[in-house]
């Protein structure tokens, strides 16, 4: 492809990126140079993040991937809507080419912007494998979707390490790689679905436990009432036992002159109260009541 004049370019952002022939003559293309303080955007076999970023595109492109540079005032915009495929709607692909842009001088668009036509857009994970002859940094797996845009000065501080390549595939994200737009959906499905039944057992486990402790607390609670009635029953015993005993009197004091609460009653009150009771006992007896006569002594013999 030829690269177009300034004034052909879109006033807002322009996306350039194109696909070689594909077949035998299946070739990544990055003649892109970058600016000299962008160094550390380097992999380790010195690969700037604009060849990085054709290898992570010619999955998806038969092979063949070409970015080629763009004018100051422009950008690299994400995927059309009839040109979108698993290796551009990656967030991976979306750091490394706005790392490419950024080290030409340029500002990176924001990642909502960039998966406009993306269903479904990928997160801190490339979803298929990484071509041979690369090394993807550990800065391209970074959240962009916190801060909506590709972060060079995080990306400096996180550094290269570990790098993610064909052999050892770097993901932060939960799903797994696959080598198709489909299969990764599939089993990004399947995974949701796995993670059913756990659930459910869970649920089960839960309750299950539950009824367990239920079970558990209601046999305290008899076993605790059953021994404070058993308690109670024989305190009742105990203190009816107790009630029953005779109690004892208390023996006669002996007779001491200096107490007089210890002198024996007056006797002749105990002869006047036997008669009085006598005679009355013998009126009752004859059923009349005797009277008494003029003169007559009524009473009991003076000592």
């Amino acid at each position: 492809m030829s690269l177009l004049t300034l004034k052909t370019w879109p006033s807002i952002v322009a996306l350039v990126v194109a696909a070689a022939p594909r077949g035998a003559f299946a070739q990544i293309v990055a003649n892109i140079t970058c600016l000299s303080s962008f160094g550390w955007m380097n992999n380790s076999r010195d690969q700037n993040p604009c060849l990085v970023t054709a290898y992570l595109g010619s999955p998806c492109s038969g092979g063949s991937y070409e970015i080629i540079a763009i004018p100051a005032g422009t950008q690299y915009s994400g995927p059309p809507l009839d040109g979108t495929n698993p290796c551009q709607c990656s967030s991976v692909t979306y750091s490394m080419t706005s790392a490419c842009g950024v080290c030409q001088g340029l500002i990176p668009v924001t990642w909502s912007s960039w998966k406009t036509y993306c269903s479904p857009a990928f997160t801190q994970l490339y979803p298929t494998i990484i071509p041979t002859g690369t090394a993807v940094p550990n800065w391209a797996y970074l959240d962009v979707v916190t801060s909506n845009i590709f972060n060079a000065t995080a990306a400096q501080l996180d550094g290269d390490l570990p790098e993610s390549n064909a052999t050892t595939p770097l993901s932060t994200a939960s799903a797994s790689t696959t080598s198709a737009f489909t299969t990764s959906v599939s089993k990004l499905t399947t995974s949701t679905e796995s993670s059913t039944p756990n659930s459910k057992s869970s649920n089960v486990g839960a309750t299950a436990g539950g009824v367990v402790g239920g079970i558990v607390a209601v046999g305290v609670i008899a076993g605790l009432a059953t021994w404070f009635f058993i308690r109670r029953r024989r305190s009742h015993r105990t203190a009816s036992a107790d009630f029953s005993q005779p109690q004892m009197t208390q023996p006669p004091r002996i007779y001491d002159p200096a107490d007089p609460s210890t002198f024996p009653p007056p006797l002749y009150s105990t002869i006047q109260t036997t008669a009085s009771s006598t005679n009355q006992e013998s009126a009752n007896s004859q059923g009349f009541s005797q009277q008494s006569r003029p003169g007559q002594y009524n009473g009991t013999p003076e000592v």
